[in-house]
């Protein structure tokens, strides 16, 4: 199997994945093209991902709290869909004849790593299995791990940056494809993220860090996990943290030019978002996403004592505020698209 094909695999799943995790350069003026060396490199547990705490809610930050809950979970609807890669339905595994026991690391510095560091593939349980074709695949058991060391190179890291961290990934059901896409009708992985992201000055500039269980089949995608945290590109405001979450995006309808989302929680979870200060406890209910928006459905999060309930609609938002726990809502007020 060529070399070729292997950065194929590392390149897709983890550039792809990443180019909505990245975060923005340190905006010094000084000259920072020079990368650190080893010495100068932060340690990894000794960067920083926030904590996030219970927030209260008040008449005060209600406004607030809507828009921003609006504007990051509009993101991790678009974040996820394209997840959704749809099935060819051309792979059997019956189309495998051999697995892969050749090495059991892939070493893929010199090719994405040009400027510093390093950055390997080691395979930890089971061994992927080829085609006749030497295409690439990952099968129930297999489980692999993503190591990045103070890698950079031009168009794999942002500028002035290096990539950190480490991904496990655990391929559950189904098979994964040579680009990270799923090739069976059916499939569940798991990856788990330790701060795995760009640093830059010592500082996390965009990262993931938790465990994320990713369920896939036609027209329908799950993600569950617990203390999954990220850091969008160049959007430090939506940093987010979801705890102890299952969201179901299910397709229900795709054209030329636009598809049309159901997100659902499943059961009630924590939502933090770091520019709140912390996190609430949050249910969805039938959100619509589509054409990049989120067009319909109800949000609603709770304090110890208060509740706020946001209903979308294609012109505009109301929320609700309920103060004393009563059940009631004694606030009501409305946003007008061009406000959120």
């Amino acid at each position: 199997m060529t070399n070729f094909r292997i950065m194929g695999l590392a390149s897709m799943m983890f550039i792809g994945s990443l180019a909505g995790c990245g975060g923005s350069s340190s905006g010094s003026d000084e000259d920072t093209s020079r990368n650190p060396t080893k010495d100068e490199q932060p340690q990894m547990d000794s960067l920083s991902v926030p904590n996030y705490v219970p927030q209260i809610i008040s008449e005060d930050s209600a406004e607030s709290v809507a828009k921003s809950v609006y504007r990051h979970l509009r993101y991790i609807a678009w974040d996820a869909i394209p997840n959704s890669d749809r099935v060819t339905g051309t792979f059997s595994p019956e189309q495998l004849v051999r697995e892969f026991t050749e090495t059991d690391t892939f070493d893929l510095s010199d090719f994405l790593c040009s400027d510093s560091g390093t950055y390997q593939i080691k395979i930890l349980e089971g061994y992927p299995e080829i085609d006749a074709e030497e295409n690439l695949f990952f099968g129930p058991g297999d489980k692999l791990a993503f190591i990045f060391d103070e890698c950079a190179g031009e168009g794999f890291t942002l500028p002035d940056s290096t990539r950190e961290g480490t991904v496990t990934v655990d391929v559950i059901d189904g098979y994964v494809g040579l680009f990270g896409d799923s090739v069976t009708s059916y499939s569940v992985t798991r990856s788990v993220s330790k701060k795995s992201g760009f640093v830059a000055d010592g500082q996390l500039v965009g990262y993931t860090h938790g465990d994320i269980q990713i369920a896939r089949e036609p027209g329908q995608l799950t993600f569950a996990g617990n203390s999954y945290k990220r850091n969008p590109s160049n959007n430090l405001f939506l940093e987010y943290f979801l705890g102890t979450y299952s969201l179901t995006f299910e397709e229900l309808e795709s054209a030329t030019s636009y598809d049309r989302w159901n997100v659902s929680s499943d059961f009630e979870f924590q939502f933090g978002i770091k520019a709140l200060g912390g996190h609430f406890r949050t249910t969805i209910n039938d959100v619509i996403f589509t054409d990049n928006e989120l067009e319909s459905g109800v949000i609603t999060l709770a304090d110890d004592h208060n509740s706020l309930r946001i209903e979308l609609f294609p012109s505009h938002l109301t929320f609700e505020l309920d103060l004393d726990g009563d059940g009631i809502y004694e606030i009501e007020r409305m946003l007008n698209r061009g406000e959120f």
